[in-house]
């Protein structure tokens, strides 16, 4: 049987940041390509087979001794013909992308658009912490089901001024066409419209993430 990690993404990116300050001891960006690079050629390989994860969050990632990362729990994910759109809402917030979210029988959804949002999500957490995300976008405890409004917040993510706060953020490793890099996943990924967004392959295709 395959060894599939020793901690959830979710748990190692908690024991990293635990007693630490924002920007003292985040991640160095040679790790954050690492572990995105990971994720990147997971759900490549998954888009490349017609399947939509659906449920991409570091809770449903596993990274091992050696800093590998392997996605786990497909329960939500499906296969899809080319073009096919989904009608049921899935996911985890902040995760999940807005129009998954908003989405009816009339309503559909692009799996793959809405698994590439999700992926810049982690992105942007692997960058900055956990917690970034739901800070930027104003979730309260109040927001829990009220997914019309939560979609609309999401959409500051869109913006220029929360890619610059991003890389605000992130460490001081981060330079030059990396961070013209990190600019255009941003800009590319986080757009209301789903056609628009840039492709899991579009962004390996960035040197800042090519070679991981």
């Amino acid at each position: 049987m395959q060894f599939l990690g020793e901690y959830t993404l979710h748990t190692y990116l908690q024991l990293r940041q635990t007693g630490s300050a924002r920007n003292v001891l985040m991640l160095p960006f040679q790790e954050v390509q690492s572990i995105f690079g990971d994720i990147l050629k997971a759900i490549a390989h998954c888009h490349a087979a017609h399947v939509c994860h659906r449920d991409l969050k570091f809770k449903n990632m596993m990274i091992d001794a050696n800093s590998r990362v392997t996605m786990v729990d497909f329960g939500l994910a499906v296969q899809v013909a080319p073009g096919q759109e989904l009608h049921d809402s899935c996911g985890t917030v902040p995760f999940a992308s807005p129009e998954v979210m908003t989405c009816s029988c009339s309503k559909g959804y692009e799996g793959t658009a809405a698994d590439t949002w999700s992926i810049a999500v982690c992105l942007v957490e692997l960058l900055c912490g956990l917690g970034t995300v739901e800070s930027i976008i104003g979730l309260t405890p109040d927001d829990e089901n009220n997914f019309d409004h939560i979609a609309q917040q999401c959409l500051l993510l869109c913006t220029d001024y929360v890619h610059q706060l991003v890389l605000s953020y992130s460490g001081k490793d981060v330079q030059g066409g990396h961070r013209n890099d990190l600019v255009k996943t941003m800009r590319g990924v986080f757009r209301e419209n789903p056609k628009s967004r840039m492709s899991v392959a579009d962004i390996g295709a960035l040197e800042a993430f090519s070679a991981k």
